[in-house]
């Protein structure tokens, strides 16, 4: 229970962390701020270091808890499965 407690923190930072920079972005590539594509590029460049950081993260808590991911993936599916059976 405390690896997918700390795994959702992650992850709830990592959406906090990904909506600023999104934002940010936007605010680069809009015309009323004058963003050049040095600016775009260099938050694009922070969002994919941001996201190959949180993809390490994940796959040393897989690592860390095989069993836990596996039966964690294996509930997701099932519930995704569940929920889409009607359409």
């Amino acid at each position: 229970m405390i690896g997918s407690k700390r795994l959702m923190a992650e992850i709830e930072a990592l959406r906090a962390d990904l909506k600023a920079r999104s934002t940010a972005a936007a605010e680069a590539m809009s015309p009323e701020t004058g963003g050049s594509e040095a600016e775009v590029a260099s938050v694009i460049a922070d969002i994919r270091k941001a996201l190959g950081e949180a993809a390490e993260g994940a796959e040393d808590l897989v690592a860390d808890h095989p069993a836990a991911a596996v039966g964690s993936a294996f509930l997701l599916g099932f519930l995704i499965g569940r929920s889409t059976r009607g359409f």
